[in-house]
């Protein structure tokens, strides 16, 4: 009997010792089964995005392959000289566009100059203020320079550059040969050879630092990549805008000029409009005082005869003071109209006199 009763005692604190075990244990288990959720939801997302980032890798490897194939195709398209000269021909043309300057750069292409002797076609001859002309041939040696980035052995690479260097300095002695300054006198005395990308010319300066040195003080020779043909074309152009302020100054020296002209011409007729309004007045007023001093007194001794006694009587005029305003600007005193007013004037105190007498 007491076996039984501490047997159950021992159940009941077991079962008590359970129950407060469960409930010291169960935020643990609440928070260990949110993080294995979130375990599983990062897991989830992981999977997706690492299929997403496979799915991207095969995306770019197949651009890199088709961007490899075009490289490729392009690569072996430049090889062809034909191809270079067009490419380079539309790029330089594409340059002239892009400066802006169109309309201040007159430009011609191809333009054949036949000396007798040979015929020359530069590229482009570029008209600039002055009369005079640059002429500009497009050049685009690549075969040393893709062949040079195609191998993997450096001292090979540097020999093939060499090479491209020596290619260009040819380029330019050639353009010197053609003495376009000789054929052309309206042409300075250098020539601009143009290479359509800045890494050409960087390529061939790496292994030869002095080529471009080189190129101008033994041939007469610029060369120019894209960005600095642009800043000779837009210098030229800023040449252009001066020549046109410079003719739109001399157009209004010649206007002001003009003006000045038709002012005195307009000056002389107001002049004779003055003399002819001062000699109207003159006249009138002479009229005025021949009437006072001639008429008027008869007409009166009429008057007081009575023979005019049922007419109506005769009213006085008065003289008009007013003369025409003189000229004051310095400009214009003493131009034959105000002297010609004067002597108007003049002529009328003598006729006044007269008739007085």
């Amino acid at each position: 009997m007491q076996f039984e009763q501490h047997s159950e005692l021992a159940d009941k604190t077991l079962g008590e010792r359970e129950r407060a075990v469960r409930e010291l244990v169960k935020p643990v288990r609440e928070k260990l089964d949110s993080f294995d959720k979130h375990v599983r939801e990062l897991e989830t997302k992981r999977s997706g995005a690492y299929a997403q980032v496979n799915e991207l890798i095969g995306q770019t490897q197949k651009q890199l392959d088709q961007l490899r194939s075009e490289t490729g195709g392009l690569r072996e398209a430049l090889r062809s000289p034909q191809v270079r000269g067009l490419w380079g021909e539309q790029t330089l043309r594409n340059v002239l566009e892009a400066s802006g300057m169109t309309e201040h750069v007159d430009f011609i292409e191809q333009d054949t100059l036949d000396t007798g002797e040979r015929r020359l076609r530069p590229d482009v001859t570029v008209r600039i203020p002055g009369g005079k002309q640059i002429v500009i041939d497009a050049k685009t040696p690549l075969d040393a320079y893709l062949t040079a980035h195609e191998t993997e052995d450096e001292a090979q690479r540097n020999q093939l550059l060499d090479r491209h260097a020596d290619s260009l300095i040819a380029y330019a002695r050639n353009l010197s040969s053609k003495d376009y300054a000789a054929e052309l006198p309206s042409s300075f005395d250098f020539v601009v050879m143009f290479v359509p990308a800045e890494t050409i010319l960087d390529a061939a300066t790496r292994v030869r630092p002095t080529l471009w040195q080189e190129a101008w003080n033994q041939h007469r020779v610029l060369i120019a990549t894209p960005g600095l043909l642009i800043a000779l074309i837009r210098t030229i152009a800023v040449g252009w805008q001066q020549e046109d302020i410079q003719k739109n100054v001399q157009e209004i020296a010649d206007t002001a000029l003009e003006l000045y002209r038709r002012l005195g011409t307009y000056v002389q007729h107001i002049g004779r409009v003055g003399k002819s309004l001062d000699a109207a007045v003159d006249s009138y007023n002479k009229g005025v005082r021949s009437l006072e001093t001639r008429l008027l007194p008869q007409a009166r001794r009429i008057e007081d005869l009575g023979g005019a006694a049922s007419a109506a009587k005769i009213e006085d005029l008065s003289q008009i003071e007013a003369r025409v305003q003189p000229y004051s600007a310095p400009e214009l005193i003493g131009s034959g109209a105000e002297t010609e007013t004067g002597e108007g004037a003049s002529e009328d105190s003598g006729d006044g006199e007269n008739e007085r007498s």
